[in-house]
């Protein structure tokens, strides 16, 4: 049996390769991933789980076994041994240029929890966070050298993109078919990101210390903070707030300012990946291929700099939408109840 473990990374279309391994549900290949609630278990991976499952693949015959959890990415190689105890896995990871890497990943985190501006997100890239290898690749792929993989399959998310699509590229190297699929999960979002940040900021209290646990605790081993996924609840709220939307909007407007992300920018991180990648890529030199900067425009603007009247209008707003979703809801379900009810058939 073939065992393929892919680690994301986040942002790289991983979503879109899970999707696609459940659509396709191929024979011979069996595949698990964040939908299974077992895979991690406070913030460590659950070994004795995996260890289960894949005796039970080897006993049912399976013929092709694929792991895939961005959180693998972030596995200490104390984690990962559980995959190369007793057999010889590939390890499939893809990677995408900070350019564009580290804006998605902002927004990611903006939509799941998050209130700190684009600015400071890169600033506080700087300090000292125990686990870097979310940011610094090369710590990805001694992790699982340090694990004992000797089957390193790096992809280039960039160049893949392009060529034939993300999909595809993973696929192949899973060892398992693609189906022909080629489409990607893109951001649906309808609300301006720096808006959705600043009420994640209000709902989480405004103490500035805790604005930002999704990048600071990712692959610290801790517990995950909770996500609010709040995108619908502040898009509505701003509709039925138009004044409020107003004054936030002039003062996101007037702290916007151009950002430039140029790849000279993350030469030193660049080198040492593709000194790690050396063993695994004949073109490790042109890994990412051609990078051009990236300028996007942000507001500067920190949830602390509005003015304590405004944050009492915003959390007076936010309250009572979350509570005019949460009677919306109630009431359909309460009909959707009745609806079952006289549907369901009576033995009188």
């Amino acid at each position: 049996m073939k065992i393929a473990i892919h680690a994301g990374m986040h942002k790289t279309g991983t979503s879109s390769f899970q999707e696609n391994l459940r659509r396709m549900n191929a024979p011979g290949v069996r595949s698990f991933g964040p939908e299974a609630k077992e895979f991690f278990s406070g913030g460590f991976l659950n070994k004795s789980w995996i260890s289960a499952k894949i005796q039970e693949a080897e006993q049912d015959g399976v013929e092709v076994l694929v792991f895939s959890h961005e959180g693998l990415s972030v596995a200490p190689p104390s984690d990962l041994k559980v995959f190369t105890e007793n057999h010889d896995p590939r390890f499939v990871i893809t990677f995408r240029h900070w350019c564009g890497y580290l804006h998605s990943r902002w927004v990611q985190n903006a939509k799941m929890r998050d209130a700190e501006s684009f600015c400071s997100f890169m600033t506080r890239i700087d300090d000292n966070t125990p686990q870097r290898a979310w940011i610094e690749f090369d710590k990805v792929i001694v992790a699982a050298e340090e694990a004992g993989f000797n089957d390193i399959v790096p992809i280039s998310f960039d160049k893949v993109v392009s060529d034939g699509g993300i999909i595809a590229a993973l696929s192949e190297a899973c060892g398992v078919p693609d189906g022909g699929e080629t489409r990607v999960n893109t951001s649906s979002v309808k609300v301006d990101i720096d808006m959705l940040r600043l009420f994640n900021g209000i709902r989480g209290g405004g103490v500035a210390d805790a604005l930002s646990p999704m990048r600071v605790r990712l692959g610290n081993g801790g517990a995950r903070p909770r996500i609010f996924a709040q995108t619908p609840i502040v898009g509505g709220l701003l509709l039925r707030n138009p004044i409020l939307a107003e004054k936030l909007r002039s003062m996101l407007d007037n702290t916007r300012a151009e950002v430039t992300l140029d790849p000279s920018m993350f030469g030193g991180w660049q080198s040492h990946f593709e000194r790690s990648i050396a063993r695994y890529c004949n073109d490790h030199s042109a890994f990412f291929g051609e990078v051009k900067a990236v300028t996007r425009t942000y507001s500067t603007l920190e949830i602390e700099d509005i003015p304590e009247s405004l944050r009492k209008e915003m959390r007076t707003a936010l309250w009572r939408e979350i509570l005019r979703v949460r009677v919306v809801r109630s009431r359909w379900l309460g009909r959707l109840r009745r609806v079952a009810f006289r549907l369901m058939p009576s033995y009188s």
